[in-house]
C-alpha cells in the first residue's frame, strides 16, 4: 500500500512539476529605476537579467510596439530593446514589458523613446529584475516526484534483485 501511495504521489508531483515548468513565465521583482516616457535613467545593476517595462493601466499593443529602449551596460556594451520584437513578454493588468537584457555589475543607463507619434497619455517606464520562482518551484516538484517514484519502485527492484541472486 505504501509503495502504491509513493508511486502515485510521486507521479502526481512529477506531472504537476512538468506542467508548471512548461507554463512558467518569468516575473518582475520590484522596480530598481523608473521614469516617464520618453525618458532616460540609470541604476546600479547586478549581474543578472532585467526587464524594461511600461506601467499605467491598460497599455495597448500599439504603445508597446512603438517603444525603443537602448540599454548601455557598465562594460560599454549596449542592447536595443523593441517592444514589437519580444519573444516572451511579461504582461499583467497594468504592466507590459518592452524587452529584457542581461546586465553586468555597475552603472547601467537606459534611454527609452517612442518611434512614432501616439495619441496616448504619458506612460511610466521602469526596470525590474526578472525572477523565475515558478520554475524553481517546478524543479523542486519534479525532484520530489522522481524521489517518490524511486522510493515506491525500490522495494520491487530490491526484491527482484534478491530473487535473481538467490536462484542462480
Amino acid at each position: 500500500m505504501r509503495t502504491a501511495i509513493a508511486i502515485g504521489g510521486g507521479a502526481v508531483l512529477l506531472v504537476v512539476g512538468i506542467v508548471l515548468f512548461a507554463t512558467a513565465q518569468p516575473a518582475l521583482d520590484g522596480s530598481v529605476a523608473e521614469s516617464r516616457m520618453p525618458g532616460d535613467f540609470s541604476f546600479g545593476a547586478d549581474e543578472r537579467n532585467y526587464a524594461v517595462a511600461l506601467r499605467d493601466g491598460d497599455i495597448p499593443d500599439d504603445v508597446v510596439d512603438a517603444v525603443r529602449c537602448v540599454v548601455r551596460r557598465s562594460d560599454s556594451s549596449s542592447k536595443t530593446l523593441r517592444g514589437s520584437d519580444q519573444e516572451n513578454p511579461i504582461d499583467s493588468d497594468s504592466t507590459r514589458t518592452v524587452g529584457t537584457f542581461d546586465a553586468t555589475t555597475g552603472l547601467t543607463r537606459v534611454s527609452c523613446r517612442y518611434v512614432r507619434a501616439l495619441a496616448s497619455p504619458p506612460t511610466r517606464v521602469f526596470v525590474a529584475p526578472e525572477t523565475n520562482s515558478q520554475r524553481t518551484i517546478a524543479a523542486v516538484l519534479i525532484a520530489l516526484g522522481v524521489a517518490g517514484i524511486g522510493a515506491g519502485v525500490w522495494p520491487y527492484g530490491r526484491a527482484r534483485f534478491s530473487a535473481s541472486r538467490g536462484t542462480s
